[in-house]
């Protein structure tokens, strides 16, 4: 079996309370929030639905440095974002990361 490469990686940095881009997984994704929250800030991951809405993912929320694998079924196409709110002066580092399936079937 072959094993399986690092993925793709998607960074951004918060300044403010808003959004990261929408990123398009596939599979498990590797969420890690790192720098300044700002007072009072609480990051969220979400995902968006069938209807475009983003829905917070349980248990990905964030009010320090930190990091978890939000565990995707294997092929499942997913669109993930941070939300970041009640935030003052953040700083906040935002980083995905998610090693396809499709890509150990390409090098099998």
């Amino acid at each position: 079996m072959a094993t399986q490469a690092p993925g793709p990686i998607f960074e951004q940095t918060l300044s403010a309370d808003g959004n990261t881009s929408y990123q398009t997984v596939v599979g498990r994704v590797w969420v890690s929030v790192s720098g300044d929250f700002g007072s009072g800030g609480t990051a969220k991951v979400q995902r968006k639905n069938v209807a475009g809405t983003a829905v917070d993912i349980a248990g990905a929320s964030y009010t320090a440095a930190g990091d978890d694998v939000i565990d995707f079924s294997d092929y499942a196409v997913n669109e993930v974002r941070v939300n970041l709110s009640g935030a003052t002066s953040p700083s906040l580092k935002v980083s995905f990361q998610w090693t396809s399936p499709y890509a150990v079937l390409r090098t099998s």
